[in-house]
C-alpha cells in the first residue's frame, strides 16, 4: 500500500494515508476518497501502490557549502542504491540557495510531476506550508525532512539538535568533575537549531551548579566569528576551564588561545571535520569530543519515505514534539549515530543507538579526505526499523 497524502491522528500510530497509488488517482479511481482523507484526518483507505518502483523528488533549500556538498551527494547516492534495486524508478533533486521564492517555484513545478513523494528541506521553516496541501492535493506523500516546518500536514524527519548538544555538555561536565569556569560558544543566534541546542544544555548545567558560565557569546557557525568571539572573552577572562562549543568552530577558537598566548582549556568540546580530528591529534593533552551532525539526515529521511510510500506506518510513541511547534508531535528526530573521544570509551553521556570510536579510528575514516570533510554516520537500518 502506498500513502501518498499524511494525517496524524491520536491512534497507536501515525496514518499516513490515504494509501492510493498516483496511477490510480489519475485513473479517478479513488480521487473522491483522497479528498474526503484530508478533510477528516482519519485513517486511510485506498487501492494498492504497490512496495517498488516510486518516483520521489527531494527539493533541499541551501547548497554552496561542503557540508551541504556531502549531504546532497548522500541524497544522490541513496537514490542511486535505491533505483538499483528497483525501490525507486526515479529520484529527482533540484537545490535552491536559501532562496523561499526559488523553492516554492521549484515545488510547483512538482505539482506537474507523476511523483509518488516529494521531500522538502524547507529554506525558512514557515515558508513551505501552503504548497505541502497542494501537493498532497496532487496525490503526493509529503515529508519534511533535516529541518523543520510548524506544518500539521507531514511528518518531519530532521536532526535532534537537542540530544546533539545534551550529550556534549554532559560528557564536559563530567570531564570537570562537576566544577569550573567555562565558554559557551552558541551558532545563529534565533535559529531553530540553536535554540534547541541551548535549551538543552541550559537545562544539564541547571543541575551542575559547580559548573560557571563565565560568558556566552555567538559564533555563527563560521570559525571566523568564533575565533574573534573567543579572543574578546580572553581579554577579560583569566580563567577558563572549559570551552562548550557548536560545530565547525573549534579550530577557530583554538587559534585564538594560540593567538592570544594562552594556553588551551583542559577541557573543550570539538568537532567532526577532518582538519579538526587532525589538529586533535596534534594536541595530546586536548582532551575533546567530536559528535557530527551527519549531512546523512537527508538520505534516511527518504528511507523513512519509502517505508511510508509501502503502506507502513510511523509509530505514535516514537515521535516527538515539532520543534517549531511543540503542540504537533510530529517529528521524527534523527539522534546521533556516532560520536568520538580520544579513547573510544562511552559514558553516562551517551545516548543509546550512538556509536563512540577512537580518534585514531576517526582518523582512518578520514583518511584521504579535505579538511573541510564531514565525519558521517547514516542511521542504521535496524534502528530505521524501530520507529515503524
Amino acid at each position: 500500500m502506498a500513502g501518498k497524502s499524511s494525517a496524524i491522528t491520536g491512534r497507536t500510530k501515525m496514518d499516513i494515508g490515504p494509501v492510493l497509488s498516483r496511477r490510480a488517482l489519475l485513473r479517478g479511481t479513488a480521487g473522491a476518497a483522497l479528498m474526503g482523507v484530508l478533510a477528516s484526518c482519519s485513517s486511510a483507505a485506498g487501492t494498492t501502490g504497490g512496495s517498488s518502483g516510486f518516483r520521489i523528488g527531494y527539493a533541499n533549500g541551501v547548497i554552496g557549502n561542503s557540508w551541504r556538498g556531502q549531504f546532497v551527494a548522500n541524497i544522490e547516492d541513496k537514490g542511486a542504491q535505491l533505483r538499483q534495486s528497483g525501490i525507486l524508478s526515479e529520484l529527482r533533486v533540484v537545490n535552491s540557495a536559501a532562496d523561499i521564492t526559488q523553492q516554492i517555484s521549484q515545488l510547483n513545478n512538482f505539482l506537474s510531476s507523476d511523483l509518488d513523494a516529494v521531500l522538502i528541506d524547507p529554506v525558512s521553516a514557515g515558508s513551505v506550508q501552503a504548497v505541502i496541501p497542494r501537493l498532497q492535493a496532487a496525490g503526493m506523500l509529503v515529508v519534511v525532512s533535516n529541518d523543520p516546518a510548524p506544518t500539521p500536514d507531514a511528518v518531519n524527519v530532521i536532526g535532534d539538535n537537542s540530544t546533539w548538544w545534551r550529550m556534549q555538555t554532559q560528557w564536559l561536565v563530567e570531564q570537570l568533575g562537576g566544577r569550573g569556569k567555562i565558554v559557551m560558544v552558541t551558532g545563529v543566534p534565533g535559529s531553530t537549531a540553536d535554540v534547541q541546542r541551548v535549551k538543552a544544555a541550559r537545562e544539564v548545567l541547571a543541575g551542575a551548579p559547580g559548573i560557571e558560565v563565565i560568558a556566552s557569546v555567538p559564533g555563527f557557525w563560521d570559525p571566523a566569528k568564533a575565533r574573534t568571539a573567543m579572543a574578546n572573552v580572553l581579554a577579560t577572562q583569566s580563567q577558563i576551564d572549559g570551552v562548550l562549543m557548536q560545530d565547525v568552530m573549534a579550530e577557530g577558537v583554538i587559534r585564538a588561545f594560540q593567538s592570544s598566548g594562552r594556553d588551551l582549556p583542559r577541557v573543550m568540546t570539538g568537532d567532526y571535520t577532518a582538519g579538526f580530528l587532525r589538529s586533535w591529534a596534534s594536541l595530546p593533552d586536548l582532551v575533546s569530543i567530536g559528535v557530527p551532525y551527519s549531512p546523512t539526515n537527508g538520505a534516511d529521511s527518504i528511507e523513512f519515505a519509502v517505508r511510508l510510500l509501502q503502506g507502513r506506518t510511523i509509530r505514535s510513541n516514537m515521535l516527538a514534539p515539532n520543534p517549531e511547534r511543540e503542540d504537533l508531535r510530529n517529528a521524527v528526530l534523527l539522534a546521533p549515530s556516532l560520536a568520538i573521544t580520544r579513547d573510544g570509551q562511552p559514558g553516562p553521556w551517551t545516548p543509546e543507538g550512538t556509536e563512540v570510536i577512537s580518534l585514531d579510528d576517526a582518523l582512518a575514516r578520514v583518511d584521504g579526505k579535505p579538511d573541510n570533510y564531514t565525519l558521517e554516520a547514516s542511521m542504521p537500518v535496524d534502528r530505521i526499523e524501530e520507529f515503524f
